[in-house]
């Protein structure tokens, strides 16, 4: 049977070959010079020779089943398929490659039109490549026309000289730059010839094998502008700041000087023989002059708290002697309306600290100062506590490594007519008090709790309330300063050796916060405690269990007060012998009949060191004490060491109020009125002290300190010069300082203040006399510091 002829398509009509053609045809120009297009090629090539195999086999083979010839076509159209749909794959995915190509570019172009920031696009020669709108915006060029030019002519021609030089180098250096210039702005040139400037941020990219430079431009005008405008406001604001100090020391200068006359002359007048009702006005005068001083006091720390020219001191300081102290001033006032003041101090709370003494006491002045003014009746605690969780010791203030830091809580609590809660938000503003009706009855200015809060946010603390109306108030705060091992200068006398071990002691107040106080006071010293809430549970007490070594007893106390118990006790043959201490909220002032019943007899709030003292004596242990003046006393005891004292003072007032304070304290100085005869009276006769005024006509103080210390190297005489200044500020106590003046005195002048300042002139001069000291100079900026700091300029 003969093979049956299969008819091969000629070569031009074969659908192979047509498929080839078409997918050349079709195919982009790069595919085809691809290398893709080469294994492309070979792959048609394979295709062909495949087809033309099936078809060489199909004409040598007899007719095949219906189902065999149908399944080699499929294998044939499949082979044919294959290049088809691959290359239409291809093809499809370029376009859309394209597509997003032309998106991203159409909507750079748009970001770039509406940027207000100029972008300018260069190649590493400098010429422009694209120039957007917002730099035509800037340059006032347009894009077509400066296109292809040197981006020098964007540049003055003095910034243009080194910019190629620029370019190159950055081109070989950095890919980015934020500035051409230090201050990242640089001049640049419009096209009118007019000058803008400008911030510009460059960065470099590689494209096509070719370098570009890539600035962004942004026009520096408005910032510039703002930027002189705030140095202008600044240097207005300092101004202002001058001018205002200038005022505040002018004021403060011009109050004081006649306050010095009022205050002092009253204590002069005061210590005269005056009937009753003359003392009264005299009381009132020097009431009204000191509430007067201090609202001043109050303005002027406020004025430099709000300027922030207040800075912290750190210097080593007695904690209970700073809270004693506070308590001492508040005694008169607390007197009249029999209040218990008392002072708690925790036994874990360090005794030496480290910090600024001053600004603690003027915090704990005001709280207290508070309390006493809104309490009728009951009491102001002063409660001091260690918080736990202490920060971890680091280098103090001072320098010294390895001191730890102590977090205090103060708590200022009273028992007088309280605060309301929908006022509470009223507290802590400035020139604000509670409501009008309570300024207008207790008076101040509404800035002390503004003060105190800033004092202790400068002290990393703040500053709490919580009141019941009616039932009392209390503010709380928190100080962190640095524990020192060691005693600090000038605190108060060491307690002597208890030998009240084993002793038993009754105390006997109504007061539980009293009856506490004293009661750990006596545990802590090892005596063995029984307190009574009054009198007639004392006298039970007595009876039951017999007499004990000593008994301290409250005056003021309902039904059997402090006076009517003694009597009682003293007619009774079992304790008539009793050793009685009274302690009294009315001061140490008592009745003479009422003090013959008491061994001794103590003010409220009693000191630690006064009561163990009291109770050496009582017990017949007698304790020395050294003499130091009272702070409430007018006139503490005159000098034992003379002195030879110049007062240098032009006004007259103030020169009868120095003199009369002075001849008090049993001196006689010699009197000038300015520098100048300050110079002439020390060149004829030697002066232990100078009592130096510092605004003074023809040669104010100052200068004459000035030009005493400049003497002194060639004649030897040292003389502890004192300035009379009425200057509040920081800045012209320290230009004293500087000036070589010793030690101060404030204006208004009193008796307590010029009686301590000489007691340390008599220590130094005493310490000059017994070896050499370094001459201090004027220009020694460290020594006039260190003197400062040692002699507690404020």
């Amino acid at each position: 049977m003969p093979t049956p002829e299969i008819p091969v398509p000629p070569p031009g009509r074969c659908p192979v070959t047509q498929v080839s053609r078409l997918a050349t045809r079709l195919a982009p120009a790069p595919l085809t010079r691809h290398p893709v297009a080469s294994l492309f090629g070979g792959l048609l090539l394979l295709i062909v020779a495949c087809e033309g195999l099936i078809m060489l086999v199909l004409a040598r083979l007899p007719s095949l089943p219906p189902w065999q010839e149908a399944l080699v076509d499929s294998l044939s159209l499949a082979l044919l398929l294959c290049p088809a749909l691959w290359l239409l794959t291809r093809y499809l995915a370029r376009r859309i490659r394209t597509t997003e190509h032309e998106q991203l570019a159409a909507r750079t172009a748009a970001i770039l039109a509406i940027s207000t920031d100029g972008v300018i696009v260069t190649d590493e020669r400098g010429r422009i490549l694209e120039f957007n709108r917002g730099a035509e915006q800037i340059f006032g060029y347009a894009s077509a026309g400066i296109v292809g030019r040197s981006i020098n002519l964007l540049l003055p021609e003095r910034v243009a000289r080194g910019h190629d030089e620029y370019l190159r180098g950055f081109a070989r250096g950095a890919t980015t730059a934020r500035s051409m210039h230090d201050r990242n702005t640089l001049p640049g040139l419009r096209q009118d010839g007019s000058e803008v400037p400008v911030e510009i941020s460059i960065a470099k990219a590689e494209v096509d094998g070719a370098t570009i430079m890539v600035a962004v431009v942004r026009d520096a005008t408005q910032r510039q502008r703002i930027e002189d405008e705030l140095r202008r406001a600044k240097e207005h604001a300092e101004t202002t700041a001058r001018a205002k100090s200038e005022f505040l020391a002018n004021m403060s200068h011009e109050i004081r000087t006649p306050m010095n006359a009022v205050i002092g002359l009253s204590d002069l007048l005061a210590d005269t023989e005056l009937t009753p009702e003359q003392r009264d006005y005299i009381e009132t005068i020097r009431t009204s002059g000191d509430a007067l001083l201090t609202i001043l006091n109050d303005i002027l720390d406020f004025s430099k708290l709000e300027a922030g020219r207040v800075e912290l001191e750190h210097q080593p300081f007695d904690l209970r002697h700073c809270v004693e102290s506070a308590l001492d001033l508040f005694v008169p006032a607390a007197a009249p309306k029999r209040l218990d003041l008392a002072a708690s101090i925790e036994d874990d709370v360090p005794a030496t600290l480290e910090g600024d003494v001053t600004r603690l006491r003027q915090v704990l002045v005001n709280l207290v100062g508070n309390a006493v003014k809104f309490t009728e009746a009951g009491e102001v605690v002063v409660r001091v506590r260690r918080i736990a969780g202490e920060p971890a010791p680091r280098e103090a203030a001072t320098g010294t490594l390895g001191v730890d830091q102590v977090t205090l809580q103060f708590e200022i609590s009273d028992t007088g007519i309280g605060i309301p809660a929908e006022r509470m938000d009223r507290l802590f503003k400035s020139f604000s008090q509670v409501d009008a009706g309570t300024a207008r009855r207790y008076g101040g200015t509404g800035l002390g709790l503004a003060i105190c809060q800033r004092l202790v946010s400068m002290m990393g603390g703040r500053i709490q309330v919580e009141s019941t109306p009616g039932r009392g108030t209390t503010f709380s705060f928190s100080v962190t300063l640095p524990e020192l091992p060691l005693p600090a200068p000038n605190c108060s006398d060491p307690l002597p050796e208890s030998l009240l071990a084993g002793r038993r002691m009754l105390v006997v107040d109504d007061n539980p916060t009293n009856r506490l106080i004293l009661s750990r006071l006596l545990i802590g010293w090892g005596a063995r405690v029984h307190a009574c809430a009054g009198g007639a549970e004392a006298i039970v007490h007595l009876r039951r269990s017999g007499n004990p070594d000593c008994a301290i007893v409250d005056l003021h106390m309902p039904d059997l007060d402090g006076a009517e118990l003694a009597s009682h006790l003293r007619a009774d043959p079992r304790t008539a012998g009793l050793p009685l201490v009274l302690l009294s909220s009315s001061g140490p002032h008592v009745e003479p009949a009422v003090r013959g019943l008491f061994s001794e007899v103590l003010a409220k709030p009693v000191k630690p060191a006064q009561l163990l003292r009291a109770l050496h004596r009582t017990l017949g242990e007698p304790v020395v004490q050294r003499s130091v003046p009272v702070a409430g006393d007018a006139f503490p005891p005159q000098l034992a060491s003379p002195l030879r004292i110049l007062l240098a003072e032009d006004n007259l007032v103030n020169q009868k109020v120095a003199l009369g304070l002075l001849q008090r304290l049993g001196y006689r100085p010699a009197v000038v009125g300015d520098g100048r005869e300050v110079l002439e009276a020390v060149r004829l006769a030697d002066y232990d002290v100078i009592l130096m005024d510092v605004q003074m006509p023809e040669m104010d103080g100052r200068e004459a300190s000035r030009r005493l210390r400049a003497d002194q190297g060639r004649n030897g005489k040292r003389p502890y010069i004192v300035a009379l200044t009425a200057s509040a500020l920081e800045e012209d106590r320290a230009q004293c300082a500087s000036a070589g003046m010793d030690d101060f005195v404030p204006k208004p002048l009193r008796a307590v203040d010029l009686h301590q300042v000489l007691s340390r002139a008599v220590d130094a001069l005493n310490a000059r006399s017994r070896g050499p000291e370094p001459t201090p100079h004027a220009h020694d900026s460290d020594s006039s510091h260190a003197r400062s700091s040692r002699l507690g300029w404020q």
